[in-house]
């Protein structure tokens, strides 16, 4: 089959699941051609088809708030919602944007799928007070004494505070500066175009500096 017989083709399998799936209450589908790797510059009919409506247009919000751009919606019927997703462009370099597409769609899917109340929390799921409980778990706390002793061994002192808080509160003499939201890179010896240059081991003790300890708590916890 090919790229221009796709949507006719998949208008006949989207009207046929709805009659074989006609005694189900709920169900939903996304169905599109084979996404394989490699250079396709024509896009590929994607159709969402279920019932109730809900799940058919949550799949479809769902997938254009993942593949943004890349997808444009063609027709919105009722339990079938069918658009274009943009190919592969021959000669695109970072096509590892692209590999993941059917992932993407599974998740799309399943999200869906879910039939939980969205005010309350997935199974599993764990709140943010719960995550910074097990993060400060992991944590030596050590006093302002403590703190200095270990840095004139072999420990590195850094200070996460952004730069409004070290104006107002006063800066730490001999303290590395790391804001938060590059912490993880400048630490982690896999990055070596991202890490500093005494972050070449795992046993590197790090004194980690913040105003009101929750940063603290998620730079180490993640620095684990």
């Amino acid at each position: 089959m090919s790229r221009p017989d796709d949507h006719r083709f998949i208008r006949i399998l989207a009207d046929r699941l709805h009659h074989v799936m006609a005694l189900h209450s709920s169900y939903i589908f996304a169905i599109v051609p084979s996404l394989v790797v490699g250079p396709i510059d024509t896009p590929a009919t994607l159709v969402f088809c279920g019932a109730p409506q809900r799940l058919v247009t949550k799949a479809s919000i769902l997938a254009g708030l993942r593949f943004k751009t890349r997808l444009a919606e063609l027709q919105d019927l009722s339990g079938t919602w069918i658009g274009h997703l943009e190919g592969r462009p021959v000669g695109r370099e970072n096509w590892d944007l692209y590999l993941h597409d059917e992932d993407v769609l599974w998740d799309v899917v399943r999200k869906a799928a879910n039939p939980g109340d969205p005010s309350e929390p997935p199974p599993g799921s764990r709140s943010v007070v719960q995550m910074l409980a097990e993060a400060r778990a992991r944590l030596d706390r050590l006093s302002p004494r403590e703190a200095d002793a270990e840095a004139m061994q072999d420990g590195v002192f850094v200070d996460i505070r952004p730069a409004a808080q070290r104006a107002e509160h006063g800066s730490i003499p001999g303290a590395i500066i790391i804001e938060r939201n590059v912490l993880e890179w400048r630490f982690d010896p896999r990055c070596m175009d991202e890490r500093l240059p005494i972050a070449d081991r795992y046993d590197l003790r790090i004194i980690v500096y913040c105003q009101v300890r929750v940063g603290t708590a998620w730079g180490v916890g993640c620095c684990d």
